[in-house]
């Protein structure tokens, strides 16, 4: 048994209070932790979004000093938390190795081995990277047998050979027991249960213009078998008296037939549970009444659409595979078979027009007409995303790339509430991305009756946004003399009589 040290860190932004607040489980560094811990290291798991910039540094320099490595899981609007991390670590302990994976590493390791503070990179997937390469710290490897690993040698980038794990049974199901657990249960999406999230398979076969998982999954799709995903259930059920599962797997219903094994299995189990699904899979043959009348029968309460936009020329251009109609479809089937559902959506992307903004708001309202109750999250503002073929399109239109990690770490920092032609130089009119997000707001927010909501909304459609404006000073208005009236009343209580 080895006893070396390793601490994995999920990058995240730093706690700004004494709020505990709920997050999604971080499973990445979980799985990575327990396949480490199964070949006998000694692994310490950290999450900063639940620590202070304070208590992180606390824990590491309590945690560095017998440490042989340390990897940091990094987005990249997460770059700049995670250089001041690596910035700290390697002033505390400058013998220590600091590695880094995640999206941005894999797919800018030159620009991130450049900087001082980073020794390694492993790319892609990172159990077989991050094992091989503490054993050749450990002296059992040579390094240039290690999977996915990006390193310097004189001065020179060496990467070595790219694989993907192909048998996730070998992955084995992730040891939670290695990290303070309670902050990852959940309120379920769809119903007042607790829940967690639960991983069963790894890629997706769609081709999204805006996704970089087709270039670092190389658009495969890889599930663990059944008995695998029923031991993981099994484990979070018996440990933290879970209720309801989120399958945050991309592509969870790709393979029929295995959804079709494991669903009757978790109805056994009386759990409910809910997974994304594309549009496009609710129709005969394929996920058809009958299959989601199986689907409620045995626990599933819930499907996440991610529909995107309600215009046939964007949906093209993101390579959705999806049209209008099939999401109309897919959003009044499930519900006829008491399956809740919610959908999401985007805005921003390159030459999109004022009409597809507006197509996609008519979509909306459309889906709310079926579904007055169904949560819409969006439309967003488009962030492109290194890698994607929507980024490079940004970068035809006037994106500047960053050349270093210290310009990526001010990429993301910019106000995206500031819609203008500096910070979203792939757009022709940033104005109308402005206009869009407050006719959002009415769309999301339940603070007025849905009738009157909607028949707002579709004044503000019908005169193309043209005085929604005005709405958000009013609002804003009076917002303020409530406030100022609210504070007379607390200040004078005679006014109580």
């Amino acid at each position: 048994m080895n006893n070396a040290k390793i601490i994995l860190i999920n990058v995240g932004n730093f706690r700004r209070d004494k709020t505990q607040n709920k997050h999604s489980a971080p499973l990445g560094i979980i799985y990575l932790g327990s396949y480490l811990a199964y070949y006998g290291y000694n692994v310490k798991l950290m999450d900063v979004r639940l620590k202070t910039q304070t208590e992180c540094f606390a824990q590491l320099r309590q945690e560095l000093p017998d440490a042989m490595l340390v990897g940091l899981s990094v987005t990249t609007p997460l770059v700049r938390e995670a250089l001041i991390i690596s910035k700290f670590i390697k002033r505390q302990n400058p013998a220590v190795n600091i590695v880094w994976g995640g999206f941005h590493a894999t797919l800018f390791p030159e620009s991130t081995l450049q900087n001082e503070y980073i020794d390694f990179v492993v790319s892609a997937e990172g159990e077989n990277g991050l094992l091989g390469l503490a054993e050749y710290l450990c002296g059992k490897k040579e390094i240039t047998g290690v999977p996915n690993l990006i390193f310097k040698q004189s001065g020179t980038i060496i990467k070595n050979h790219s694989e993907l794990s192909q048998d996730l049974e070998k992955i084995g199901i992730p040891r939670y027991d290695l990290i303070e657990f309670n902050p990852y249960i959940l309120e379920d999406l769809f119903s007042d249960k607790i829940r967690t999230d639960v991983l069963t398979s790894r890629g997706c076969h769609a081709r999204c213009a805006f996704c970089v998982n087709s270039i670092i999954q190389k658009s495969r799709w890889r599930a663990e078998p059944v008995q695998q995903t029923l031991l993981n259930v099994d484990t979070v059920i018996e440990r933290y008296k879970i209720e309801s599962i989120c399958f945050i797997d991309e592509d969870f219903f790709c393979d029929l037939k295995r959804v079709k094994t494991l669903a009757p299995e978790l109805a056994k189990r009386g759990i409910i549970w809910n997974a994304g699904c594309r549009a496009d899979y609710i129709r005969d043959g394929f996920i058809d009444n009958a299959m989601l009348e199986m689907l409620y029968d045995c626990g599933c309460r819930g499907l996440r659409f991610g529909l995107e936009s309600g215009s046939k020329r964007i949906l093209k251009l993101l390579n959705k595979g999806i049209t209008v109609e099939q999401s109309l479809f897919a959003i009044k089937n499930t519900l006829s078979h008491r399956i809740h559902t919610n959908a999401s959506f985007m805005m921003g992307m390159p030459d999109e027009t004022l009409d597809d903004v507006l197509q996609t708001l008519r979509l909306i309202l459309k889906i709310i007409k079926i579904n007055p109750a169904i949560p819409i999250i969006g439309p967003w503002m488009f962030r492109p995303y290194p890698g994607s073929t929507l980024f490079n399109r940004c970068v035809e239109k006037g994106l500047k790339i960053p050349s270093s990690l210290n310009e990526w770490s001010n990429f993301f920092m910019s106000d995206l509430r500031d819609f203008n032609k500096e910070n979203y130089p792939w757009v022709d009119q940033p104005d109308i991305f402005r206009k869009a997000s407050f006719c959002r707001a009415y769309l999301n927010k339940h603070f007025l009756p849905l009738w009157l909501r909607y028949t707002i909304v579709k004044f503000h459609l019908k005169t193309r946004l043209r005085f929604i404006e005005i709405d958000y000073f009013v609002y804003k208005y009076a917002k303020k003399i409530f406030k100022f009236g609210r504070h007379l009343f607390k200040a004078n209580p005679v006014c109580r009589v």
